[in-house]
């Protein structure tokens, strides 16, 4: 465990994004086509309205798998959701924290990740290389 931050494990739905980052304290709206994605953000909804959002390396990919994502992505709240035509939602979400990807699997039709939530010590005395380097 690092001393500039500290790590707790869980499990969130997860979104992979096309060719958008997420960061903590964002807020931004995107739209939601594929089924999987969709599943994922009904079964975030259902529970307490977290989910990962972590960016494809590749955007062409349509089912990527856990090789394709990045390995760090944003645990985000869903703020609010809207039903387009064609099946799409968009999405409004804001980012909490940053996440470290440990594991992917399919439920329910959806990808559920193991996560290790990093949450920042904002009361860590900076040095003069980490200020300038943020």
């Amino acid at each position: 465990m690092n001393s500039y931050y500290r790590e707790e494990q869980t499990s969130l739905p997860v979104i992979p994004l096309r060719g958008l980052f997420m960061f903590p304290h964002m807020v931004m709206h995107f739209d939601v086509g594929r089924p999987r994605s969709i599943a994922a953000l009904e079964a975030a909804m259902m529970s307490n309205g977290e989910i990962f959002v972590v960016t494809q390396k590749n955007f062409m990919l349509e089912e990527p798998e856990k090789s394709d994502l990045y390995t760090i992505g944003t645990v985000a709240t869903i703020k609010q959701t809207l039903n387009l035509s064609g099946g799409v939602i968009r999405v409004l979400v804001e980012g909490v924290e940053r996440g470290r990807l440990l594991d992917l699997e399919e439920k329910d039709g959806y990808y559920e990740a193991d996560l290790m939530r990093i949450e920042y010590d904002e009361n860590i005395k900076k040095s003069k290389e980490m200020t300038a380097a943020m």
